[in-house]
């Protein structure tokens, strides 16, 4: 009787069919990347996750490795799988060190979605469902840590977007920067962070003091550090500067209110920084 039940019980479950899953809780898209930092590493590869924060608070609730056969990174298809629904999932992609795939220096390859600076902001969210799955979210990843990504470079217009705030930096200093330096100016929602909420990276030939920096679609916040930093041969980049560079850095928090322009000036040389508050008006903005 025995064997006969175990006999059942095996045809039964031979004749079963498992549930099939839902056809959503999946993120599908494409990672391209066309720089050469990758050159670097031993074994270059991509890692794409996603998080319901950024910077992230935890682990991953999906992660994908990559390593295409031929290398090229250049345009690479990924899916993240059994996501639960969600509306607020941050996407986004680095070119990692399959060697040691949690360890590598900290300014690799990074891309978000649908930009490096949308990571923080409230376009960048991406929603997941059980109906189906969520695609098209491809990503770009750009050199230095993602702050080679295009939006980050700074606006030549003053006047804050509907809704947002307008950061205005003049960065004042004596010396002079050279092609092999880079001036890194960062607006932090977390710190410390390697991921700044807004961030900027300027080539060190292209920069004339004052230098102005503006950005003028700053999410209404709170932020607790502003920093810059005139890199000196730009081997900073994962770290605060040196000895040898110029910097300003301010932990104490700075309101940026909606529709209004913040203005920093930052004297590299006294390594100081003033904050005023100013209304669009002041500047000539219209209503």
């Amino acid at each position: 009787m025995k064997g006969f039940l175990l006999g059942a019980l095996f045809l039964a479950a031979c004749d079963s069919e498992l549930p099939e899953p839902p056809p959503g809780g999946r993120i599908t898209g494409t990672v391209r990347y066309v720089g050469d930092a990758h050159r670097d590493l031993h074994r270059p590869g991509l890692q794409v996750a996603a998080f319901a924060t950024f910077p992230p608070s935890g682990p991953p609730h999906a992660i994908a490795v990559l390593e295409p056969d031929d290398g090229d990174l250049t345009a690479v298809p990924y899916e993240l799988a059994n996501l639960a629904p969600f509306d607020g999932y941050r996407v986004f992609a680095r070119v990692a060190e399959l060697e040691d795939p949690t360890g590598g220096p900290m300014d690799l390859p990074l891309g978000g979605y649908p930009s490096f600076c949308a990571l923080t902001r409230p376009e960048g969210r991406v929603t997941v469902t059980v109906d189906g799955p969520t695609a098209g979210i491809d990503i770009d990843v750009y050199d230095d840590g993602g702050l080679d990504d295009p939006c980050n470079v700074p606006t030549d217009d003053v006047c804050p977007q509907p809704g947002f705030a307008t950061l205005n930096v003049e960065i004042r200093s004596t010396r002079t920067a050279t092609d092999a330096d880079a001036l890194l100016v960062a607006l932090f929602d977390v710190f410390p962070s390697m991921s700044p909420a807004i961030a900027f990276l300027i080539p060190g030939g292209e920069v004339s003091f004052p230098e102005i920096v503006r950005h003028n679609a700053v999410p209404p916040a709170s932020y607790p550090a502003f920093y810059t930093c005139l890199d000196v041969g730009m081997n900073n980049l994962a770290s605060l500067c040196g000895s040898e560079d110029a910097f300003v850095l301010r932990t104490d928090p700075i309101d940026f209110p909606a529709d209004q322009i913040v203005s920093l000036t930052a004297d590299l040389d006294a390594g100081s920084l003033a904050v005023s508050v100013d209304p669009p008006a002041t500047f000539g903005c219209g209503p």
